[in-house]
């Protein structure tokens, strides 16, 4: 899916850094009458601001790439996809 063209909403932060936050699931089936819990957590990256906000749920490779490039003294402009909120771009703010 080309996404190029997208319409997208400008966020400021300051502080950026790469953090990582999970979501977890209770599963219950029933089977022979008997009950079975058990639960599945996801780990993703994300990119967060000074304030330890979540902006953006970014891919592991992202992650890394972004946590060797950014700095947490500059200020920086993240471009977000309007209807997906997915990451579009990240520029330094000038």
């Amino acid at each position: 899916m080309d996404m190029t063209g997208g319409e997208t909403v400008a966020v400021e932060v300051s502080g950026a850094h790469i953090g990582t936050d999970s979501i977890s699931y209770a599963i219950t089936s029933r089977r022979y009458n008997s009950r079975r819990h058990s639960s599945l957590t996801y780990r993703f990256s994300v990119l967060e601001d000074g304030g330890f906000e979540n902006i953006v749920q970014i891919s592991k490779k992202e992650g890394e790439e972004l946590e060797a490039a950014l700095d947490s003294e500059k200020t920086y402009t993240v471009r977000l996809y309007k209807h997906s909120g997915l990451l579009a771009s990240i520029e330094e703010k000038q």
